[in-house]
């Protein structure tokens, strides 16, 4: 964007909502002219301290919602890990209630400057083609697994085409959940089948409710192993 002869660059996700990220340079920018007009329509911008600014390009980053998405089968744990997140004084449900369609929540913590908005998505088979109208525009998925290979398996065959087609530019992790159960595939095996790091969770506990916060704010900073997921292997 260019005004008062200067030109503004904002970079972005490639997943980003253009129609956002454009609403948040206009009022980036005009706050930034209003700021310092004077400066800019003369040489005095050459040395002007453009520092105190700062907090108001890191206001603007903070109202583009970093959009997440939880995908997997009905009855691996999606729909409880939004809850563990942001209900903790209530505690993750116990008992198992299908998703219809989808669900959605804004998830604020240690996240500065960025909030969450966190999409739950209904697992049934009859809803995953339907995920697209509701995913658009999101920049990391996590995909949940209840850690057995019937479920890496319908990941593959059901959900990932669907996600490809979608987002293929989107940060992918995986999560291992139920690892308390016999059986229950390990993390690292989990992540091996599914071809995406998958790190391990059992979110009927509150007290993973830090582990799996941490794996959120890591995963948008991008400082744990993850994929993109049109680099993901037979997909």
């Amino acid at each position: 964007m260019n005004s008062h002869e200067t030109q503004f660059i904002i970079t972005m996700d490639r997943q980003a909502s253009l129609s956002k990220v454009e609403e948040a340079m206009m009022n980036m920018v005009s706050k930034f002219v209003t700021g310092f007009e004077s400066s800019l329509e003369s040489e005095d911008w050459k040395s002007t301290d453009f520092s105190p600014f700062s907090p108001g390009f890191r206001s603007v980053v903070s109202k583009i919602p970093v959009k997440v998405c939880l995908a997997g089968h009905g009855g691996t744990g999606k729909t409880t890990l939004l809850e563990l997140a942001t209900l903790p004084s209530q505690g993750p449900p116990q008992e198992y209630v299908p998703t219809f369609f989808g669900d959605k929540a804004f998830l604020k913590a240690d996240f500065d400057p960025y909030v969450f908005s966190v999409f739950d998505l209904g697992g049934q088979d009859r809803f995953v083609q339907e995920w697209g109208k509701i995913i658009r525009a999101g920049s990391m998925v996590v995909i949940v697994s209840d850690s057995t290979a019937e479920n890496i398996e319908w990941t593959r065959r059901v959900a990932y085409p669907v996600l490809r087609t979608e987002l293929p530019y989107a940060r992918i992790v995986a999560v291992a959940n139920k690892q308390d159960l016999p059986g229950a595939l390990s993390p690292q095996e989990v992540g091996r089948r599914l071809g995406v790091p998958a790190y391990g969770m059992q979110a009927n506990r509150r007290d993973f409710r830090e582990r799996w916060l941490k794996l959120l704010k890591d995963l948008a900073f991008e400082t744990i192993e993850f994929n993109i997921v049109s680099d993901i292997e037979g997909i």
